[in-house]
């Protein structure tokens, strides 16, 4: 358990906190690119670590990321025109460019230089990998771009969704680095087979669940940290084989909030604030195009269709605390379903806010299972702790390879260590 000062620390990420100031260290994703509109399109707010900004393309297709008022009397900018090379507010006509620079303050005097001396908050940006990623922290620590190699695979290499959860970034987080729920929340979801093909892929079956050669529902946990945060091995009992032989999913947490969740998923959880977060998850493939039918089985899989399972915004479609998350009790009792929920995605959204927008830690009996999570915790509480102290973070976003790390699962024996895999998965030429 964490004491109730770590829970806040942990959880807590205006601009000014310790881990609202490790965040802003590293680059993060802000938005899908199609949800973005085209140059000269409208503003779009957009709210990010308890910051409340705006975001549009100017005429030339440059992306600016701002503060979401106007400078001049507060004015929200999702109101301004879209004009050449900059928002123009809609009150007395100042005009900002992508830079942050006031660039027209029509209504004062032709001769004033007023305008000049004037700056609104602006923000690097980058278009990459189908998604809009953004640096909020100091210009002079600006880290690389965080070249992750899926970003630079084309559009049709890759599955995006994305779901907003009504609970802090944490808590949901947690639920990518936990192994053990898998087989029990997901029990709807996965499958088990014999097959060669599974050992190091999960394809699905046509039930839409995922192969794997085991179900096992206690799978060993094995922490070590690594330059980016962290790998660990879940090591799971195959369903046939020998007895001195483990299946191995490697998940990878990289610093401040990704994983790579073997089958070549990647997923991000952003805070939008202190009680709520965005779910990012992008699945790829390295060597080929992805279907439009493989694209809908996964969509259907994860349970992030629109319309269907997602409303307009990325929220859980009739969803929530007031009607238990929708919950099937009689598909329960009936022995169709062992959660009750549908998809993946929705399964984990929604017992992550059932937990509380800010999950009380201090009442947790945490187990061997839980050796991710508890690692993680206190990666980036001594991250934020190092960092307030003028000190790197132990993942320091200046040194991380991120182009070397991918998801990777496979069989070893008792004699062999699951992080050889780990190495070899980075070794294979992109």
């Amino acid at each position: 358990m964490l004491s109730h000062e770590d829970n806040e620390t942990l959880c807590r990420v205006g601009r000014g906190t310790p881990m609202g100031d490790l965040i802003r260290r590293y680059w993060i994703p802000a938005m899908l690119s199609t949800d973005l509109p085209e140059p000269g399109g409208a503003p779009m707010g957009l709210r990010l670590l308890g910051e409340d900004l705006v975001i549009f393309r100017e005429d030339s297709g440059r992306i600016g990321l701002i503060d979401g008022r106007c400078p001049h009397r507060g004015v929200r900018l999702t109101l301004a025109r879209n004009e050449g090379c900059g928002l123009r507010c809609i009150y007395h006509g100042w005009m900002m460019n992508v830079d942050g620079e006031v660039i027209d303050t029509p209504a004062e005097p032709e001769i004033s230089r007023f305008g000049r001396n004037v700056r609104t908050a602006s923000y690097p940006v980058r278009d990459a990998g189908g998604l809009i990623w953004a640096y909020l922290g100091p210009p002079p620590d600006c880290p690389p771009f965080s070249a992750f190699e899926w970003t630079s695979l084309p559009v049709d290499h890759l599955v995006h969704a994305q779901i907003r959860a009504h609970a802090n970034f944490a808590q949901v987080l947690e639920g990518t680095i936990d192994s053990s729920h898998v087989a029990l929340l997901h029990a709807d979801n996965v499958a088990s087979s014999n097959r060669e093909d599974v050992v190091a892929k999960t394809p699905l079956d046509e039930r839409r669940r995922s192969i794997r050669p085991s179900t096992d529902q206690r799978p060993r946990i094995e922490v070590e940290q690594t330059a980016y945060g962290f790998h660990y091995g879940a090591l799971h009992r195959p369903a046939a084989g020998s007895v001195d032989q483990w299946w191995v999913r490697v998940t990878q947490f990289v610093a401040p909030f990704y994983s790579f969740i073997p089958g070549e998923i990647f997923t991000a959880f952003v805070p939008t604030d202190d009680y709520n977060s965005i779910f990012f998850a992008v699945s790829y493939n390295r060597d080929a195009p992805i279907s439009d039918g493989t694209r809908r089985e996964r969509e259907e899989h994860f349970g992030v269709r629109m319309g269907v399972d997602l409303d307009s915004d990325y929220t859980m479609l009739g969803r929530s605390e007031e009607n238990n998350w929708g919950q099937d009790r009689a598909a329960i009792d009936r022995g169709t379903s062992f959660s009750g929920l549908p998809g993946v995605s929705i399964e984990d959204v929604a017992v992550q806010e059932s937990q509380g927008r800010i999950a009380d830690r201090t009442r947790e009996n945490l187990g061997a299972q839980d050796a991710a999570i508890t690692t993680m915790r206190r990666l980036l509480l001594e991250s934020a702790h190092r960092l307030a102290t003028g000190q790197a973070p132990l993942a320091d976003p200046q040194t991380i390879d991120y182009a070397a790390i991918r998801p990777v699962m496979g069989m070893v024996t008792e004699a062999e260590r699951w992080q050889d895999l780990d190495t070899k998965a980075a070794a294979q030429p992109a």
